[in-house]
């Protein structure tokens, strides 16, 4: 916390008590992420539920959060009822992720299901240009959940959540192209959308395309570009096993030291020249962690 940012929650703190709105909600905001002052969830809460009750959608969407994450409940559970009231009321303003998460509770168990109810939700934050509503949406038409199954809808909101850069949704045309479903088959199709969703960090995809260019679906016969993208699927494996173990970082620091030595070990350098005190400590109690 510096000098600067204890002064500015100062002022903004005063601000909302004479209530002002956004500073309310700048208050709130602080409070939960602890800058300018200490982390406080209950006193966040209180400042945010201020600013929503003035009718800011963003603060009603945080507040909406802050009922699903059980703030303020003594169980600590999520308090599901509150959270639909103030999503709906963001929503009501044109608050996309308010209307999306409204969407995905209306298909899940969280309340009652209804899925023409989601389906307009989706629409509502699809057509303010948020690209997973735009997924939600071709998903909905792909499959019929809520509306008619139309193939032909379904492709275009795909396409336009591809384009925003989603890997699902290029991942679903390609195998929608490369399976003829709803449309002609086009493995060249399938391989362009398959690469935009491997590029995206796909790993199904990445797979795909090793196995088309192996088999020449949709390009010439490639088995160098085959082996790059089976590789590129492995990485991606890597990775997301990686994002999940917060030692995953030093793992892949492992790597490269240890890499480090074995190319100076058969140069015949001095390997303690080249990697520092720090960094070799940093190794050694690595190793003894795993």
């Amino acid at each position: 916390v510096t000098a600067d940012d204890e002064r500015a929650f100062g002022f903004l703190r005063d601000a909302a008590d004479q209530g002002h709105a956004l500073a309310s909600m700048a208050v709130g905001s602080m409070l939960w992420e602890g800058e300018g002052t200490d982390v406080d969830g209950e006193e966040s809460m209180y400042y945010t539920q201020v600013a929503a009750t003035s009718g800011l959608p963003t603060a009603q969407y945080r507040l909406a959060l802050m009922y699903y994450e059980g703030v303020g409940e003594e169980d600590g559970l999520p308090d599901v009822k509150s959270t639909v009231l103030w999503l709906k009321q963001a929503a009501a303003r044109g608050h996309a992720d308010a209307a999306f998460r409204l969407g995905g509770m209306l298909l899940s168990n969280e309340v009652k299901r209804n899925e023409s109810w989601a389906f307009d939700f989706f629409r509502q934050a699809a057509e303010n240009g948020h690209v997973p509503a735009a997924e939600a949406m071709g998903l909905c038409y792909r499959w019929g959940t809520g509306v008619t199954s139309d193939v032909e809808k379904a492709i275009h909101w795909l396409k336009k959540a591809a384009e925003g850069g989603n890997p699902d949704a290029s991942w679903t045309l390609g195998c929608m192209f490369r399976e003829g479903e709803g449309t002609p088959k086009d493995a060249s199709a399938a391989v362009r959308w398959f690469t935009e969703a491997a590029d995206g960090g796909h790993k199904s995809a990445a797979e795909e395309l090793g196995v088309m260019y192996l088999m020449g679906e949709g390009v010439p016969v490639d088995e160098e570009g085959s082996a790059y993208w089976f590789s590129v699927s492995s990485k991606i494996e890597k990775m997301q096993q990686e994002a999940a173990d917060p030692d995953a970082w030093m793992y892949e620091y492992d790597e490269v030291v240890e890499d480090v030595f074995n190319k100076r070990r058969k140069q015949g350098e001095d390997v303690m020249e080249l990697v520092s005190d720090e960094e070799k400590q940093m190794w050694v109690e690595s190793q003894a962690r795993r």
